[in-house]
């Protein structure tokens, strides 16, 4: 189990480089400003990694890595290389009825239980690609547009002004009111 901010920073990717499965559980995305390493390690490149106290050393990361959060990631640049990369799963199922605390507090620390995992998955019938499908496709557009003011603004606000011709003056103010009602 990790978290995102050890993929975004050199000197955290120590904790992760030599790893198979990378994990990241966190209530809410943060934002990746710097998704450089997301990239390379999602596809197998190499990485730079700078342990404290020791020499930086180059190495090549292709561990699978899976995010789970109660919000949409934010990337700083949400560029061809992210969007070819990432599978987005949105899960709208809402559990009721009596909590099971066994999962938190057992069942995730139970050493036999997550190899049982591991093995049941690995065992798995082998596809050689994970399928991005429409769902995947229009979420991670919703991502880039939350990811990208002036792509938001252009694809939701500047295409509903009629005309060809605007004052920049006015596009200007009218981003800035954009921006703020939009957060």
């Amino acid at each position: 189990t990790s978290t995102q901010s050890k993929l975004t920073r050199k000197s955290r990717l120590p904790l992760v480089f030599d790893k198979t499965l990378i994990i990241c559980v966190e209530n809410v995305f943060i934002y990746m400003a710097d998704n450089g390493n997301l990239k390379n390690v999602a596809t197998g490149d190499t990485v730079s990694v700078e342990p404290k106290g020791k020499d930086a050393f180059a190495a090549r990361c292709t561990a699978l890595m899976v995010f789970a959060s109660n919000s949409m990631p934010r990337f700083g640049k949400m560029d061809a290389g992210v969007k070819r990369r990432v599978r987005v799963q949105e899960f709208r199922v809402s559990y009721t009825g009596r909590v099971n605390h066994a999962i938190r507090d057992e069942y995730i620390k139970d050493q036999n239980f997550l190899e049982y995992l591991l093995f049941k998955a690995l065992n798995q019938p082998f596809r050689p690609e994970i399928v991005d499908s429409d769902s995947s496709q229009a979420l991670k557009r919703e991502i880039e547009l939350s990811s990208n003011f002036a792509y938001d603004y252009v694809i939701n606000r500047l295409n509903t002004f009629p005309g060809k011709r605007l004052p920049y003056n006015i596009i200007f103010a009218d981003a800035e009111a954009y921006a703020v009602a939009n957060g």
